[in-house]
């Protein structure tokens, strides 16, 4: 146990600021967009937490609020949920897009999935487009 807590007291670091979390690429929200507000917060509550950027990992969905971890230095990735099997060529395409890595969430009945309708007929699906 003393072991596990020297590990986590040597990975915090008190020195880390708002502006370690930056990324140097500017919003592009529109002015008055509460977005602003979230980066903002999202980039202190970060450099309290204490891990650098390096060791930190976001996932952010789709929308306006998706381009957070653009906006940060740590690790970004696309995530969504998928719970209808109808969603998922739709998901799979923003996936494939993602430049930064993706995470899908398959969330979907088992008892709609058939011998036709399997997992990868999806996939196999949403690629053809």
């Amino acid at each position: 146990m003393e072991l596990h807590l020297h590990e986590e007291a040597a990975c915090h670091r008190a020195d880390l600021t708002l502006k370690d979390f930056k990324s140097g690429v500017e919003p592009i929200w529109c002015p008055g967009c509460g977005d602003f507000g979230v980066l903002q917060a999202l980039q202190r509550a970060l450099a309290a937490n204490g891990r650098p950027p390096h060791e930190v990992a976001l996932v952010s969905g789709i929308g306006c609020s998706s381009r957070l971890p653009a906006y940060t230095s740590a690790y970004g990735f696309h995530g969504e949920r998928v719970e209808r099997s109808e969603d998922f060529p739709a998901a799979f395409a923003r996936a494939r897009a993602s430049a930064s890595g993706a995470l899908l969430a398959l969330a979907i009945d088992v008892e709609s999935l058939t011998p036709r309708q399997t997992l990868s007929a999806m996939r196999e699906a949403a690629e053809k487009g």
